[in-house]
């Protein structure tokens, strides 16, 4: 429940078992093209793809492709059900859950 000294703690709960899961079923957006820099000591497989990025109780996804984002979209909705959170627009003052694609170098 927002307010709840508790609410912190079961939100990084949620969100690390669905960035978990999300990674386990997406692939997400290659970077340079696959090769790790020339001045990062981490092997390359580190550096590949990028399905997800979380700050706090916020994820952003990140997807080549409409069967990797539903992929994605289907274990949100399955741990929507399970932890009783709602994905939608909260009475249109604040987006939950929106989505850009790049057309022809144009975000939409």
């Amino acid at each position: 429940m927002m307010g709840c000294p508790l609410s912190p703690a079961s939100a990084k709960i949620l969100l690390n078992s669905v960035l978990i899961a999300v990674s386990a079923h997406a692939k997400g957006v290659r970077v340079w093209q696959g090769e790790a820099p020339a001045w990062h000591e981490v092997d390359a497989a580190t550096w590949r793809r990028i399905v997800a990025l979380a700050f706090a109780d916020d994820w952003c996804g990140t997807f080549e492709c409409a069967d990797q984002l539903r992929a994605a979209w289907d274990i949100w909705a399955a741990w929507e059900l399970v932890s009783g959170s709602k994905l939608g627009v909260k009475k249109l003052a604040k987006t939950v859950v929106t989505g850009v694609e790049w057309v022809d170098g144009v975000a939409r």
